[in-house]
């Protein structure tokens, strides 16, 4: 009973290192792909932060905000 379990086992463990392999071939096959949209995304993030800092200076430039007032939630019976 032991070399069956022994088999089963190898088996398994052939088809989890046949997975992990398909996995890495095809993540090197997206990385091979997705070299251009990395200058697509330097851009959109340095368009964007540039846009983030301008709206924060912006905001700076108001002042600070006002006091929120505080009221009351204490519920009264009417009646």
């Amino acid at each position: 009973m032991f070399p069956n379990n022994m088999e089963f086992m190898a088996g398994e463990h052939r088809q989890d290192l046949r997975q992990e392999a398909e996995q890495m071939r095809l993540i090197k096959a997206a990385g091979l792909q997705q070299s251009d949209s990395w200058v697509v995304v330097r851009k959109v993030t340095s368009w964007l932060g540039s846009q983030l800092m301008r709206w924060g200076a912006k905001l700076h430039g108001y002042g600070p905000a006002p006091s929120p007032e505080v009221v009351s939630t204490k519920v009264t019976n009417v009646g």
